[in-house]
């Protein structure tokens, strides 16, 4: 599923850059390609920061609800740019709402609403994680 939302925005961004060349927009290509580079950076991080929490939970240690509640969060961000790059890019070629994009944003809305939203996992992670802040890859690399 991942790979088939990458290949459609990959098309729809290919259509897009035609449109934007045709239309003399330079600029916006390399805004375009900007902003799919970000997409793929948060994509990613998500990736990496998911495979660490689960380490985490697996080994058992005290910080990992921390870390999960970081991982949501930081996915939450990520959805959150990916879409709005993917909107955008629809955007330039004409969306429309029968599109694969427009369902996924719209019935992941829920998923990425509940339990917690955006603004409740940040609340909840700053509570949890007080004032020591994440433990991360490399413990006491700050004395």
């Amino acid at each position: 599923m991942n790979t088939d939302l990458s290949e459609e925005a990959a098309e729809y961004g290919r259509q897009a850059t035609r449109a934007f060349e045709a239309a003399g927009g330079d600029a916006l290509v390399r805004d375009a390609e900007r902003d799919l580079s970000d997409a793929e950076v948060e994509r990613s991080g998500v990736e990496a920061l998911a495979k660490y929490a689960l380490w985490s939970v697996q080994a058992g240690l005290p910080e990992a609800p921390a870390d999960v509640l970081a991982l949501r969060l930081a996915a939450l961000e990520a959805a959150d740019a990916v879409f709005r790059t993917a909107h955008l890019l629809h955007g330039a070629v004409g969306f429309c709402d029968e599109s694969p994009l427009s369902w996924l944003s719209r019935y992941s809305r829920p998923i990425r609403r509940l339990p917690l939203g955006l603004s409740a996992t940040r609340d909840r992670l700053t509570r949890e994680i007080g004032r020591r802040g994440l433990t991360g890859l490399f413990p006491g690399g700050d004395r």
